[in-house]
């Protein structure tokens, strides 16, 4: 065991009257007992020499503590505490092997099932092609996000398709990664793998492929794990695209202002006549002003 639970409380009441050297021996032996997964040596000497005690106070303080907490079988000193708590681990560590390899024998199960034929896929006319590529957005949420297993590019991977409903261009895609993947000597694909027309429909390219492939081989990995790599990619590109930006809106257009309209004669004669009235009552105001000034400042 590299683990193991150590309750403050309860080895502080169980060990307060302990010495220095005693506490340390304690401590010590149970390190040992847990990491050994083992009783501790029945010869003392062996005890002492397996946590490291050297002196003679450090000798005496691991047999004082053998013989308080441990007791003394035939395969060596037991502790009633420890073997409960490797007991339980062994346990735990059984029930996760058991759930691991159920796990492993149900996905190779499953990869067993999957059809590796032409003649187990059912095909689809060049119409229903030209329908997958188009979205459909009574399969989409109002976030935009994938539902009933189909993704903003409107395919399914549960879909098959047809390598003769493809267009040349994509046909030629599918050529590439399938020589891609017998170079790399992953097995299971063939121009009519249904996931692998759907990827590419999606946008996939044979240097991904290849790339995955190359990494799937220096694993020791098969095809689910390349269908598995490319998956991924398509679904983070869709992200980024979603999380783009949108394009900046047009301003709206200034409302221009009009031009003034010319003033009639009457107009003008109008505010000729209040511009004088206003220089008249100025020049009054100010010669009141001066005349009410005084005539020397206050010394």
């Amino acid at each position: 065991m590299n683990f193991y639970k150590h309750h403050l409380g309860d080895y502080s009441a169980a060990t307060a009257h302990l010495t220095w050297n005693e506490d340390c021996a304690y401590r010590r032996l149970l390190d040992a007992y847990y990491k050994r997964e083992q009783p501790i040596p029945s010869d003392v000497g062996a005890a002492c020499r397996l946590v490291r005690a050297t002196t003679a106070s450090e000798k005496k303080a691991v047999a004082a503590v053998l013989e308080e907490f441990f007791d003394l079988e035939d395969d060596g000193w037991h502790n009633r505490r420890c073997d409960a708590e490797i007991a339980a681990a062994s346990l735990q560590a059984e029930t996760n092997r058991r759930i691991a390899q159920d796990r492993e024998a149900n996905r190779r199960a499953r990869v067993a099932h999957e059809p590796t034929t032409n003649r187990s896929r059912p095909q689809v006319s060049a119409v229903h092609l030209s329908r997958l590529q188009t979205p459909d957005s009574k399969s989409h949420t109002h976030a935009g996000l994938p539902r009933n297993g189909v993704d903003s590019t409107g395919i399914s991977e549960q879909v098959s398709v047809c390598f003769e409903g493809l267009t040349k261009e994509k046909q030629e895609v599918v050529r590439g990664i399938v020589d891609a993947l017998n170079q790399a000597q992953v097995t299971g694909a063939d121009l009519n793998h249904p996931r692998l027309l759907v990827q590419v429909l999606k946008g996939a390219s044979a240097e991904q492929y290849r790339r995955a492939a190359h990494d799937a081989s220096r694993k020791g990995k098969g095809l689910e794990y390349v269908l598995g790599i490319v998956r991924n990619q398509l679904e983070a590109a869709e992200s980024d695209a979603r999380e783009l930006p949108s394009a900046p809106r047009p301003a709206p257009p200034v409302a221009s202002t009009p031009s003034p309209q010319p003033l009639t004669p009457e107009q003008l004669q109008l505010n000729k006549e209040r511009a004088a009235a206003a220089l008249a009552l100025a020049k009054k105001t100010l010669a009141r002003s001066l005349h009410q000034a005084p005539t020397s400042a206050p010394i």
